[in-house]
């Protein structure tokens, strides 16, 4: 490979300038070829995205790589080459990288040199592999567009991560409101996510506080980037004049105050709690942006606004925790409980029942009787079995009992019985309840309805299984199908044949009457075929007008009749287009027979399209065997 495979024209992108502060877009190069290194740099080099140039990291093997990721953690991309030490290099290096590294907002990109080096299927689907290309493919302009969008998906990866730490933060502090450090990381959190939001660079997000006209200097709450390192009162703290003069400013006018790529926002809170949050960034904010701003400032008031009312509760709640304490407010409080308890149950949208330690039903809400069909007064008294349906095995049940009687919760999806005798699926949870010796006394159920979800299930998973255009079994869901028919043949010896059917002259009928044609074509081949095939032979469509069925105990000699019938019955379909004329239909066929040397299907089925070959030299509308 020389240099001018890589590079064949100047892009006509227009670089745009880089924005001084911002720290560049870090690609990995790994190839075991100087030339590639050379030529991918040289096509890169004048790239600058979002205002963020590009620099360049290159390893000359997959160990040198190991080494570079081990210590480099914000690499945005990686453009790999497939074979290097060895024909997997590149691949055993994805798996380290997604598996060992848990790097997952990294981009990959391969390239090969070699054609027939393509990577497996699972890895670019389980290891989230950005793009697969040939070396000759990527010319400057594809490299370019290639990689600009390798750097948006890893942009919007970092910043959905930063948004996910952030909240992750806040949720810590409302779950730990009691610790000291509750404050600090909620407001931390805050800061993180709008970091995120905004999607920017922005090193220097202040937040201050103070009470309303109180005497002192303000407190510092939360801060980030070149600010992280300050804990102390502002007075106090090494600010640039200009910064401490744009809080002074917002906290006198009790506004905000903008300035370019610099906003100071000033909120106070219901309790007096007068709120500055700073922000810089290297670039002029937008409009969306100061409406960000102020909204997330608002939520950082209202937060410690909250944990300040929550901390006055809890000493005025000590003190009524001494003197409240008679009984006639705490039955009081109890029969509140109890009526909004009943009410919630009453109206929910979830059929909730209550048995006793029999599984006797002893309450329904409403819902349970509009989901059952049945009325309050028949489902009373009567066992929780009453729902069982034959479609449901006992064991599940037997499972259900053991575990509840235990002591434990129950959840699984039942197919129950409705009053009217129609099956319908129901997500059901069950808990025990005990009473203060820890016996169990009564079972409660809450069930949902699920049967449309259990419907859309089911066509997901035929959408999944079935080529849309001919209803046969698509490519992936033969192979599967057609292995476990080898795999049984390994367990009980017998015999199975494969014939390939290839349309004759399909891209004739497709340049001659087009597309629709063509598609009625193929499924006009599989409806032919399908009538002549037994329930347990397996027809699926490879790709384009080529055809795979899997016929099981099946010789040779009962295989070529099979596939004459197969012939037979394509050409006698005629196909009459939109126009009123008739477009006639051939194949050819090759037919070959599992041998005990075959490790997979894939050996039968490659003879059998050596024969198909055959056929099609042979004249077509024939069948050839291997």
């Amino acid at each position: 490979m020389n240099n001018s495979d890589l590079l064949f024209a100047d892009s006509d992108e227009t670089p745009h300038a880089a924005v001084t502060g911002l720290a560049p877009w870090t690609i990995l190069i790994v190839d075991d070829d100087p030339e590639v290194h050379l030529a991918t740099t040289l096509a890169l080099s004048d790239i600058v995205f979002l205002g963020r140039p590009l620099e360049f990291l290159k390893a000359y093997s997959a160990a040198q790589a190991r080494e570079i990721l081990r210590g480099s953690a914000e690499i945005a991309v990686i453009l790999l080459d497939v074979v290097m030490e060895s024909d997997d290099a590149g691949l055993q290096l994805v798996r380290h990288i997604r598996q060992d590294l848990n790097l997952h907002t990294t981009r990959i990109i391969l390239r090969t040199g070699q054609p027939g080096s393509a990577p497996e299927r699972d890895v670019i689907v389980e290891y989230d592999i950005n793009d697969y290309k040939a070396k000759t493919e990527l010319t400057d302009t594809r490299l370019f567009t290639t990689i600009v969008a390798a750097l948006r998906g890893y942009r919007h990866l970092a910043s959905l991560e930063s948004s996910r730490l952030g909240l992750r933060k806040v949720i810590d502090a409302a779950a730990s409101l009691h610790q000291s450090r509750s404050l600090d990381l909620f407001a931390d959190g805050v800061l993180m996510q709008l970091s995120a939001i905004l999607d920017s660079d922005a090193h220097s997000i202040l937040c201050t506080q103070r009470r309303f006209e109180a005497p002192g200097g303000m407190v510092m709450l939360a801060c980030s980037g070149r600010f992280r390192a300050l804990t102390c009162a502002a007075e106090e703290l090494p600010l640039d004049a200009g910064i401490r003069q744009q809080v002074q400013a917002a906290l006198e006018s009790q506004n905000h105050v903008f300035n370019g790529s610099h906003a100071a926002l000033y909120l106070r809170t219901p309790t007096d709690w007068e709120v500055v949050v700073y922000v810089e960034r290297g670039r002029p904010f937008s409009e969306l942006d100061l409406s960000l701003l102020e909204m997330f400032g608002q939520n950082i008031s209202i937060g410690y606004d909250n944990l300040e009312i929550y901390r006055q509760l809890q000493d005025t709640n000590a003190t009524l925790e001494q003197r409240v304490m008679e009984r006639t407010l705490a039955l009081s409080q109890s029969e509140i409980h109890l009526r909004q308890f009943k009410s919630a149950v009453e109206y929910s949208s979830a059929a909730i029942l209550i048995t006793n330690r029999d599984g006797v039903i002893t309450y329904a809400n409403p819902a349970m009787s509009h989901n059952s069909l049945y009325s309050s007064s028949e489902l009373l008294g009567r066992h929780f079995s009453m729902f069982k349906s034959d479609a449901t095995q006992d064991v599940i049940y037997d499972a259900m009992w053991a575990k509840i009687l235990n002591g434990e919760s129950w959840r699984g999806e039942l197919l129950n019985r409705r009053k009217d005798g129609v099956l319908h699926w129901e997500d059901v949870s069950i808990s025990p309840v005990t009473d203060p010796s820890g016996e169990i006394t009564h079972f409660v159920a809450v069930k949902d309805e699920i049967s449309e979800r259990k419907k859309l299930e089911a066509e997901l998973r035929h959408l999944a299984t079935i080529d849309p255009l001919t209803g046969l079994l698509n490519r992936r869901s033969f192979f599967a199908l057609a292995e476990q028919e080898i795999s049984r043949l390994r367990r009980h010896p017998g015999m199975l044949s494969v014939v390939m059917l290839d349309v004759d002259h399909f891209k004739s009928i497709n340049d001659l009457h087009g597309h629709q044609a063509g598609d009625e074509v193929l499924r006009g081949l599989a409806e032919a075929c399908g009538g002549c095939l037994r329930e347990r032979d397996i027809m699926g469509r490879l790709g384009g007008e080529e055809f795979a069925c899997v016929l099981p105990e099946t010789s040779l000699d009962q295989a070529i009749l099979a596939a004459e019938r197969l012939r037979a019955a394509v050409s006698f379909k005629k196909l009459s287009l939109a126009d009123g004329r008739e477009v006639a239909i051939t194949a050819s066929m090759g037919v070959a027979v599992f041998q005990d040397a075959d490790s997979s299907i894939d050996a039968v089925l490659h003879r059998a399209d050596l024969a198909l070959y055959a056929a099609k030299q042979a004249g077509r509308d024939c069948i050839r065997t291997a």
